[in-house]
């Protein structure tokens, strides 16, 4: 393969991807845009407990309810709706 190529399908490959309408269901699927923090955070009830009793490990140590409730804990304390740097 030759530089050429390899640009020729990027190119075919990027023009089939980066549209509007793909990009915004993308953001849908996994909750982005519009914003849906239960399914974000519903990924956090795949970790299995055999990751989560590792020592050292890099899952996080709180469950997925623990993260919605300080989720909803600090939309109470900063009201996101109005201060969107928050």
């Amino acid at each position: 393969m030759v530089m050429g190529d390899f640009y020729q399908l990027f190119y075919r490959a990027w023009i089939d991807t980066m549209r509007p309408k793909l990009i915004m269901s993308a953001f849908a699927a996994v909750g982005i845009w519009p914003m849906d923090p239960e399914r974000i955070l519903a990924r956090f009830d795949q970790i299995t407990l055999s990751n989560r009793d590792i020592p050292n490990s890099d899952t996080s140590r709180l469950s997925a309810s623990d993260w919605r409730r300080i989720n909803r804990q600090l939309r109470v304390l900063v009201n996101v709706s109005v201060n969107k740097e928050a």
